[in-house]
């Protein structure tokens, strides 16, 4: 087994089962390198092991549902200025979604959970493609600053923000390695809307600090005569 992992037709762990492990048994892939989302995944060294081996007296298999209910995957979308911004330039939304594990103990064996967000499918609602990231942003205080999860609209409006984020679950018993439960979960966040509003030039005479309900000092403001 060892003497494989370097071998080019070794293929994936899961095609290799009947090939390397006797009747009864199976591979196992014990870990993947999730670190840099441009490479491909990397798996740990393959272990067989007997189906009657596996949770006799200890932690069961774990699967994807388990792993969504017990750590309450419940991601959000979040947005500066409570999602207002200016046609032309960045209006920056992001989420809370991020690593979440759990340690609990099942027949005895302490058992970790842990889930992690692979990628991110935002649609901003303008009709532009949906764009896919592997972080989940982050707020910005200032104005027109891009960031990676940030959104130029080119007219004003009100536009519907929806975010896809996909997971996935691993597990591991006490200090061991962590085990990748195949499959991913996929769960949206509830929408959010965008108000983008245009620009008006003009001269105020008011401080803001010293009167903040001025004139420009609360927020966008649409001129009477727009057209």
């Amino acid at each position: 087994m060892p003497h494989q992992l370097i071998n080019p037709d070794y293929g994936s762990c899961l095609n290799q089962d009947e090939s390397f492990c006797p009747d009864g048994e199976w591979v196992q892939a014990r870990t993947v390198d999730i670190t840099r989302p441009d490479a491909d995944p990397l798996y740990g060294r393959p272990t067989c092991t007997s189906d009657a081996a596996a949770g006799a007296g200890g932690a069961p298999s774990f699967t994807l549902e388990e792993v969504r209910t017990l750590l309450l995957l419940d991601p959000t979308i979040e947005s500066d200025n409570a999602g207002r911004g200016v046609r032309n330039a960045e209006t920056n939304f992001y989420t809370d979604a991020g690593v979440e594990t759990l340690s609990t103990t099942i027949n005895g064996v302490p058992v970790e959970l842990r889930a992690t967000p692979v990628s991110f499918h935002w649609n901003y609602g303008d009709g532009t493609a949906p764009r896919v990231t592997h972080v989940g942003g982050h707020a910005q205080a200032e104005f027109n600053t891009p960031t990676p999860t940030s959104h130029v609209y080119e007219e004003t409006g009100e536009y519907t923000v929806t975010l896809t984020t996909v997971y996935i679950g691993e597990y591991r018993e006490a200090d061991g390695d962590w085990v990748l439960i195949p499959g991913t979960i996929t769960l949206d966040a509830a929408p959010v809307t965008a108000d983008i509003w245009r620009t008006v030039t003009r001269n105020v005479a008011e401080d803001c600090a010293a009167d903040p309900s001025a004139w420009g000092c609360t927020g966008p403001i649409e001129a009477p005569d727009a057209p």
